[in-house]
């Protein structure tokens, strides 16, 4: 697993950035550190370190920050200076707006309000040449996918922007946001309404890949654009 990692770590310098001079870490927080995502981190940010200046920020939303216990037990001998802290309540800058009548359409009207988008300001007023995604994109009861674009705008959001999405995803209900077997197209997609509205609008000034493990693959998403593109899985031969 840790070559296959190395090989994700790889394809973005041919993909993306083949010198990159600073990278930042996208993990999720300690609450999912079952996925394999702190030692994912920890091999990524050994891989980068050799040539350029590496951080880690946990995606944390509304959650505590780690304490330097956590940080040790998830990322290991990675430098404790080297692991940010995202503040929910004084850390976002904002983008820009989902509009209320695209959140009305999207919701069937039972949200009707604008969703400021905000994220942390480092993440996007840094010059980060390379920004990683690390975890596992897993069913989540709010916005429809955890890590993916929700790392950015709901790991990394600013208050507004979490209590908003959050609060017109809880008026259209679960069922509907985790989405139905028959796959609606995009524009007609309710979680549109939140990371995949702001998505549409402000990713594409992010230079960022996903490294998502998943049992026994490694897969890395493409996000320099304002749709994320999938980049072929690396799977662990037996």
């Amino acid at each position: 697993m840790e070559a296959l990692v190395e090989r994700a770590a790889r394809e973005s310098l041919s993909r993306i950035c083949p010198k990159p001079r600073k990278v930042l870490l996208l993990p999720p927080d300690v609450s999912r550190a079952h996925s394999g995502a702190g030692w994912i981190t920890r091999d990524l940010y050994r891989f980068y370190s050799q040539n350029a200046d590496v951080y880690v920020m946990p995606t944390l939303g509304q959650h505590l920050p780690h304490t330097p216990e956590q940080n040790r037990w998830m990322f290991g001998a990675i430098p404790a200076d080297r692991i940010l802290v995202h503040d929910w309540k004084k850390d976002g800058n904002r983008l820009g707006t989902v509009p209320a009548d695209y959140v009305r359409r999207i919701t069937g009207g039972r949200a009707d309000w604008d969703i400021p988008v905000k994220v942390n300001r480092r993440a996007v007023e840094e010059n980060w040449d390379i920004i990683v995604n690390v975890g596992p994109v897993v069913p989540h009861e709010v916005l429809g996918f955890a890590n993916h674009n929700k790392n950015y705008f709901i790991g990394l959001g600013g208050k507004e922007m979490i209590c908003a999405s959050h609060m017109a995803a809880a008026c259209y209900g679960i069922e509907n946001n985790l989405g139905t077997l028959v796959t609606r197209p995009r524009d007609q997609d309710p979680r549109q309404a939140g990371d995949k509205g702001a998505a549409i609008r402000f990713q594409q000034d992010f230079q960022g890949v996903g490294a998502e493990g998943a049992g026994e693959e490694v897969s890395l998403t493409d996000s320099t654009g304002p749709w994320s593109q999938p980049i072929q899985p690396l799977r662990c031969q037996r």
